[in-house]
């Protein structure tokens, strides 16, 4: 957890999966949405890491999966910055799993907290302290909410779910079947999962531009997970019939936005700009919007956080 600049108006920031804590930071050499919100529009700014840190993801910490994530993880991190700003609502921003695994987590306590979500250390005593997510019928844990292309169901089809979906010429399984079975690390980057893809396709050439594109989107300098959470998302685009519920869900106001990228049907090469429409649907008369750039314009599901178009929607919802 980092704070960017303590002033007013509490806001968290949150990278996805393959992402570190300073994932908002920059954008194409400048300031990225953190460092706007807080020098520019006062905004008191903290950035959160579920996932990618160089210390919890090594082969000898947990392998966590997504209930982890929802349980334990968000509730602890999003109590520590009630504990530290003394505030209980604050604004939330999120990309991707950051997002996914906040509206599940706030499905089941953005009314009704939790108690004992984690230690935290009090900066004037020294002392660790237990804190507990605070959240109520009348102060909420998040009040805007922010999703940056937001996994809900993965049940189109998008360039990496056609190449998971494959069958295997040799072995008449799966590719995600396949990659999985042969990733032996407990914590990996996206290039593994990546490459083991490419190996296991190459020779297809029905597959050559999802691969092509999935392999530009991912760099090698993306940021480790846990082979669990990996295995849970590969199962989500593998099965084309999930269910994403988030019924019962109270935030008042929602923005979604979601990328599409040039030569695909309606999705950002990961996810599906149908699954704006799956978490829409649910918004039960709630304040929640959703935006989506047509086609043309190269917003995939990395780059998109990056775009200067969207940093300047985002500030607009946020003031």
């Amino acid at each position: 957890m980092e704070k960017i600049q303590k002033m007013n108006q509490q806001l968290i920031l949150s990278s996805g999966i393959f992402s570190d804590i300073e994932a908002w930071e920059s954008s194409n050499g400048q300031d990225g949405l953190a460092n706007k919100l807080a020098r520019d529009k006062g905004r008191d700014v903290w950035e959160i890491e579920m996932t990618g840190g160089p210390i919890s993801e090594n082969e000898s910490s947990l392998d966590y999966t997504y209930q982890n994530l929802v349980e334990d993880y968000w509730p602890a991190l999003l109590g520590a910055v009630q504990y530290y700003t003394g505030k209980i609502t604050m604004d939330y921003v999120g990309h991707s799993n950051g997002c996914r695994a906040a509206l599940s987590s706030l499905k089941n306590y953005q009314t009704t907290g939790k108690s004992n979500v984690g230690i935290v250390q009090n900066l004037q005593t020294g002392n660790n302290v237990n804190v507990s997510l605070q959240g109520n019928s009348g102060a909420h844990v998040v009040n805007t909410f922010v999703g940056v292309a937001c996994p809900g169901e993965l049940n189109e089809d998008t360039f990496l779910s056609s190449l998971i979906r494959a069958t295997s010429t040799t072995s008449g399984q799966t590719v995600g079947q396949i990659v999985m079975g042969d990733i032996n690390e407990n914590h990996l980057e996206m290039r593994d999962y990546i490459d083991a893809i490419i190996i296991n396709l190459f020779t297809r050439s029905q597959h050559y531009s999802a691969l092509l594109t999935m392999n530009n989107i991912f760099t090698p300098e993306s940021s480790k997970i846990s082979k669990n959470l990996m295995s849970f998302y590969n199962n989500l685009s593998y099965y084309n019939n999930s269910d994403f519920d988030l019924s019962g869900l109270n935030v008042s106001k929602a923005r979604l936005y979601y990328g599409d990228i040039p030569f695909a049907d309606n999705h950002d090469g990961v996810v599906p700009v149908e699954d704006m429409n799956v978490i829409l649907d649910q918004k039960n008369g709630q304040n929640w919007t959703a935006w989506s750039e047509e086609e043309g314009v190269l917003w995939n599901h990395v780059s998109i956080k990056n775009r200067n178009q969207l940093r300047i929607l985002i500030l607009e919802e946020l003031k």
